[in-house]
């Protein structure tokens, strides 16, 4: 009997220190319910390449034309920056900046921007801020997955996007409800990431002059 009480003693303490190592392991993991408030599906985390990692080999469409990855970093570094639309007030001010700092910037590397949006919607954002560097649009979102930086919109806001009339469905060359984080890549000529922003808070944004000090010491 004695045996018994001790053997089940034991099995109890066992499942208890089980539970209490899961329930610790739980509340240490990233909470990416969090990321909900800016549009993020749950579960979807869009964390990004690292710095030092080298560059996917894929192709990417530049103004109607695919163009391997590889052949825009060939020559110089390459700075590359995701932009979810022109409906997005946060990525018109940015790309204003962009398009007022984009030649000092291209002295010393390939400026190129990345959108979700269709190609007549690129092309119009360029005319009306006047911005002289080349837009991809990202037409089965391989560009966003390829860096990590897609994810799926929640219905919720999806829903306030529809009360602004915004349709990311039609806005959007893969006809789906996708964005990028806001993300901002310099790529050496070797196809390494020197250095990275990438933040889920879609009111952020890589600070320019931090873009062009750093390109100039490439």
């Amino acid at each position: 009997m004695k045996k018994l009480l001790i053997g089940v003693l034991a099995l109890t303490l066992c499942f208890s220190c089980e539970t209490s190592e899961k329930k610790e392991e739980k509340s240490t993991s990233p909470n990416t319910e969090d990321l909900t408030e800016f549009g993020i599906k749950q579960g979807e985390d869009p964390k990004g390449l690292q710095v030092g990692t080298k560059v996917p080999d894929i192709e990417i469409e530049v103004e109607g034309r695919a163009v391997p990855l590889a052949k825009l970093y060939a020559e110089k570094p390459l700075v590359l920056f995701f932009y979810r639309g022109s409906w997005c007030p946060h990525c018109n001010k940015y790309l204003s900046q962009m398009a007022e700092q984009a030649s000092t910037i291209q002295e010393n590397a390939t400026l190129v921007a990345v959108t979700p949006e269709t190609r007549d919607y690129a092309e119009k954002m360029k005319g009306e801020k006047k911005a002289h560097f080349l837009v991809a649009s990202d037409i089965s979102g391989e560009v966003m997955d390829a860096f990590n930086v897609g994810f799926g919109v929640t219905n919720a806001y999806q829903e306030n996007l529809t009360k602004n009339k915004i349709s990311l469905t039609d806005r959007n060359a893969s006809h789906q409800s996708v964005l990028p984080v806001p993300a901002t890549y310099i790529i050496n000529t070797h196809g390494e990431i020197v250095y990275r922003f990438v933040n889920p808070d879609y009111t952020k944004r890589a600070p320019i002059e931090e873009i062009i000090k750093v390109v100039d010491q490439l």
